[in-house]
């Protein structure tokens, strides 16, 4: 069974959520809760110069689309300069999350962009080292958000049925698991309903979704 150094207490928020951060903690990608991609490119500031001193040198993550019904994960600066694209797959992608230190990406991938086999999938910043942590512990996964140390990620999501998601399992919890897929378990009873969009406290001791 997974170990914490602390009870993790849940935050209840009823109705949706926009989240915005950048490397470091934050998403460099804007995603409504219905699960559509706003940023499509990143607008350039008028110089660096313009820039805050604490986001000159940081980086945002963001999904642009780039033909047909696929789209990728790119990494910028914030004034839009190193652009750089980090995956090949096809298929769709959301809500790219930083890690703590800023050295891998979390965000949720849709094969066939129908959010039927939404799955959890993290990547190194310079796009090495792809680890789909959803098939390594057969729970489809959405919304991603790192644990202030970095070793853990929770997520809404099913366990998996072969192709399928797992009908006993239903309504979706929030699961969390170590990044390295070895320990993974749901935290939220079904009786609260479908839960969605987990975010961890900066603590680590609270985590707060959406519920209904």
């Amino acid at each position: 069974m997974m170990k914490f150094n602390r009870l993790l207490r849940f935050v209840v928020m009823m109705g949706a959520a926009i989240s915005v951060a950048a490397c470091g903690g934050s998403s460099g990608s804007v995603d409504t809760a219905a699960g559509e991609t706003a940023s499509s490119r990143v607008q350039p500031a008028r110089s660096k110069a313009a820039l805050p001193r604490s986001l000159r040198n940081r980086e945002l993550a963001f999904v642009r689309k780039t033909g047909g019904r696929n789209d990728h994960l790119f990494v910028s600066r914030f004034d839009g300069s190193r652009a750089r694209q980090l995956d090949r797959d096809r298929g769709c992608k959301q809500k790219p999350m930083w890690s703590p230190d800023g050295q891998r990406i979390a965000f949720r991938f849709m094969p066939r962009c129908d959010y039927t086999s939404d799955q959890v999938v993290i990547i190194d910043a310079e796009g090495g080292n792809r680890f789909n942590l959803s098939r390594a512990i057969g729970i489809f996964g959405t919304s991603p958000s790192w644990s202030p140390d970095g070793k853990s990620i929770a997520f809404a999501g099913l366990r998996t049925k072969g192709a399928r998601s797992d009908p006993t399992d239903r309504p979706a919890g929030v699961y969390i698991a170590t990044v390295d897929g070895k320990e993974h378990r749901r935290i939220t009873p079904r009786r609260l309903g479908e839960v969605q969009y987990p975010v961890w406290s900066p603590d680590g001791s609270t985590i707060a979704f959406v519920m209904g």
